[in-house]
């Protein structure tokens, strides 16, 4: 009797930690492609004077960079913070967007991956990749961790 309540707890638990796992590959997916677009249209936006063929190859491929400097910083900065906040129960939206913010900035400051420029471009650096990292938190959080507390309630 015993081992058969032990083999129910632990088929649940298993559950909950492959939906925990999807939710979060689900947000890591869309935070990825809300930082493809938004690096995308911010090229496509701009007032440089060329012809649209080369500002949409020039956007397309600001946009993979965006993703290609984005990818790291999630993986390794954004889904340690989404699993310790989740397992202090810290799901509001504005812990992800500070974390968000403050991983993009020190992304910048610890790793110059611009190259080694004065602060002046430091300072404008962080703020850029900061507000990709509010963005892609922001997306994470709505993907993720809104649609697991919605299927929470509802069953």
């Amino acid at each position: 009797m015993a081992g058969k309540a032990i083999e129910k707890a632990m088929t649940e638990r298993n559950f909950k930690m492959g939906l925990f796992a999807f939710y979060t590959l689900c947000g890591l997916f869309w935070s990825l492609v809300a930082i493809f677009f938004f690096a995308f249209i911010s090229i496509v936006l701009e007032g440089f004077p060329s012809t649209s063929i080369i500002r949409i190859e020039r956007a397309f491929a600001f946009g993979l960079l965006a993703v290609i400097f984005g990818t790291p910083v999630l993986l390794l900065f954004g889904i340690p913070l989404h699993i310790v906040l989740s397992s202090l129960r810290m799901t509001s939206l504005w812990y992800y967007v500070g974390g968000g913010l403050l991983g993009g900035v020190l992304t910048v400051l610890i790793f110059r991956p611009f190259g080694n420029d004065p602060i002046q471009s430091l300072v404008v650096q962080s703020l850029h990749m900061g507000g990709f990292g509010i963005l892609a938190s922001l997306v994470f959080w709505v993907f993720s961790v809104k649609k697991m507390a919605r299927d929470r309630r509802l069953n």
